[in-house]
């Protein structure tokens, strides 16, 4: 209660002591004001109008155009991208093992010293990853494949650039390098599953396992809220208006993400909302069969091939894309 009476009374407070607090809390670090995309808040906002204009501008500039192949592309960019997030992953887990930090909240150290400054590259480095992730969404634009670009696709991109451009802006250490930990790991796991998915269908067999990828982001999402509300609780030293935005972010993830579980996973398992249309063909020998089309999962929004088909159902390639036909319409788990 005492800390929920902190965060309130900051509010009460600002009227009086607004350019105080803006000019404690929301400065620009001086260790970073010349590193490169840390010029000023006008960085992630163009960043991001580019980034929204793409999706809304892009699916008609390739309206009329042939989807691009990008499998050579697409593996050498998911292999980079475990290399680079496991680099990040092992600066911040060394800082935590070697340097003076703990796996709880605390506060920004704003020193030149050798470990600070590590910390602070180390979240520098981490927000422009975040960037690069961007190319996600080219890469689906490209190949056509719209249909990943969802909301939860979009806000999650976008809010974590945002994020973390005012993290390295403004607090580059601290309760700051516990997120990055975490999900930097966690992209380790993810790209290595979509390098997986672009090597092409041999390598299907070995992909069982997408849905525990949700799982892990899920059980991150938790373990940063459980810190995160130790330091409001202990009332660390960091901004406490930076650990309620924190708390309330990482809310809006668990939603939109368990609500995707839910209809990726449990729904879909249980043959909800398969079908899509039926149609009629003449076999081989002159029969007919009614055939039940029926999305195909197609494993990740990095993936080159379709999941492979159970053996009871057909392959169909349309401009759509990939889809399974079952026969007789039967729902399968």
């Amino acid at each position: 209660m005492e800390a929920l009476s902190n965060f309130f009374s900051i509010f009460l407070d600002l009227p009086a002591n607004w350019h105080h607090y803006i000019g404690q809390h929301f400065a620009n670090d001086p260790r970073v004001k010349d590193w490169p995309l840390m010029g000023g808040a006008h960085v992630p906002i163009v960043l991001m109008v580019g980034y929204v204009a793409m999706i809304v501008y892009g699916p008609g500039y390739m309206e009329s155009r042939k989807p691009v192949d990008l499998k050579p592309i697409m593996r050498i960019y998911n292999f980079t991208q475990v290399v680079v997030s496991a680099y990040i992953f092992s600066e911040f887990a060394t800082l935590l093992a070697f340097g003076p930090y703990a796996l709880k909240c605390s506060a920004v150290d704003r020193s030149e010293k050798p470990h600070a400054m590590r910390m602070a590259r180390a979240v520098w480095l981490f927000m422009l990853s975040k960037m690069i992730d961007l190319l996600d969404t080219v890469f689906l634009i490209l190949r056509k494949k719209y249909s990943q670009i969802s909301f939860l696709h979009v806000y999650h991109h976008c809010s974590m650039v945002a994020n973390f451009w005012g993290a390295a802006y403004m607090a580059p250490g601290g309760h700051t390098y516990i997120i990055g930990l975490f999900n930097s790991l966690v992209h380790v796991v993810m790209y290595t599953y979509y390098y997986m998915a672009s090597l092409g269908p041999r390598f299907q067999k070995y992909l069982w396992w997408k849905r525990y990828l949700t799982q892990l982001q899920l059980a991150q999402f938790f373990t940063m809220m459980f810190l995160t509300c130790e330091g409001l609780y202990n009332q660390c030293n960091f901004p406490p208006v930076f650990l309620w935005w924190v708390m309330a972010y990482l809310t809006s993830l668990v939603i939109l993400f368990s609500n995707f579980y839910i209809q990726e996973y449990i729904k879909r398992r249980r043959g909800e909302g398969f079908v899509t249309y039926v149609k009629t063909i003449m076999d081989n020998g002159g029969s007919m069969r009614t055939l039940c089309i029926q999305k195909v999962d197609e494993s990740n929004s990095h993936s080159a091939a379709p999941t492979v088909a159970p053996s009871n159902g057909t392959i169909i390639t349309n401009g759509a894309g990939a889809h399974q036909a079952i026969n007789g319409c039967k729902k399968v788990n």
